[in-house]
C-alpha cells in the first residue's frame, strides 16, 4: 500500500505530543532503582518505542527513496532544457 506524504505525516504527529511517564520523570529525578512494576513498565513502554521509531526509519526511507527519483527526473528535464537553450542560441 502506498501512502501519501500526509498520511504519513499525520501518523507521526503524535510524536510532538510524547511525553515521558511519570515513572520515568521520577526515576531520572531520583536516580532510583525501577521496582519490578515500573520496570515492567518501563520495559513495554521501551519497545513501543522501538517499533516507533522502526516505522518511523520505514517512511523516512521510503521518503528519501521517492526524493531520489524525483531529483533524476528533475535533472532529466533540466537537461532537456538545456537542449532547448543551446538550438535557440544557435538559430
Amino acid at each position: 500500500m502506498q501512502s501519501t506524504l500526509e498520511e504519513i505525516l499525520v501518523k507521526h504527529d503524535w510524536i510532538m505530543t510524547f511525553a515521558h511517564s511519570p515513572d520515568i520523570l521520577s526515576l531520572l529525578r531520583t536516580n532510583d532503582s525501577p521496582s519490578p512494576l515500573q520496570f515492567g513498565r518501563l520495559w513495554a513502554s521501551s519497545e513501543g518505542l522501538k517499533k516507533a521509531l522502526a516505522e518511523l526509519q520505514s517512511d523516512l526511507d521510503l521518503l528519501h527513496n521517492a526524493i531520489a527519483v524525483l531529483q533524476s527526473q528533475k535533472s532529466r528535464l533540466q537537461s532537456f532544457e538545456n537542449n532547448y537553450k543551446i538550438l535557440r542560441c544557435a538559430g
